[in-house]
């Protein structure tokens, strides 16, 4: 790490900000705007058009995220709730972080989209694919102590992977 001290210029600090991805419905989203131009915006501010190879680069995203580049063109406005949290997913991905802080995900969501997202979240974490996850919302009465209990293993899987290959 670094201490947030030691950085001297704005672009040093906007790169230290690049180190975290964060999904939250407080993201701005351009409703008007197609998927693709909203994917765009982390890599550039050149959306009408978008350049070529950030059109692939963004379409990679779509589908990694469960979009689907097929609907790149398609306003934002017309996004369930389910597909904007993936929306908003996958603009924290585009930078690709060493950290994804995930701020109330499932808030807006049915119980099945809620639980489909945090699988979805899980799945993008290295030896994570294909795991089963409980929704601390909508779950069993003890929903949050074992959603919390998941994401305690993940994290400290997480820490153990980046000391060892840190140090």
């Amino acid at each position: 790490g670094r201490d947030t001290r030691d950085i001297a210029t704005d672009t040093e600090w906007l790169t230290a900000l690049d180190l975290f991805g964060m999904v939250t419905s407080r993201a701005v989203l351009l409703d008007t705007m197609t998927i693709e131009a909203n994917l765009a915006l982390p890599f550039t501010l050149s959306i009408d058009p978008v350049p070529e190879e950030i059109r692939r680069a963004v379409a990679d995203l779509a589908d990694e995220v469960g979009l689907g580049r097929e609907r790149l063109s398609a306003a934002v406005q017309s996004l369930t709730p389910a597909d904007r949290v993936r929306l908003h997913l996958a603009r924290a991905l585009a930078v690709t972080p060493q950290v994804l802080v995930l701020e109330h995900v499932t808030a807006s969501l049915t119980p099945a989209d809620a639980t489909a997202r945090l699988r979805l979240m899980l799945d993008l974490v290295p030896g994570q694919a294909g795991r089963s996850v409980a929704d601390p919302y909508y779950g069993a009465a003890d929903g949050f102590a074992v959603t919390w209990g998941d994401v305690d293993a993940v994290a400290a899987a997480l820490v153990a992977e980046f000391a060892a290959s840190s140090g």
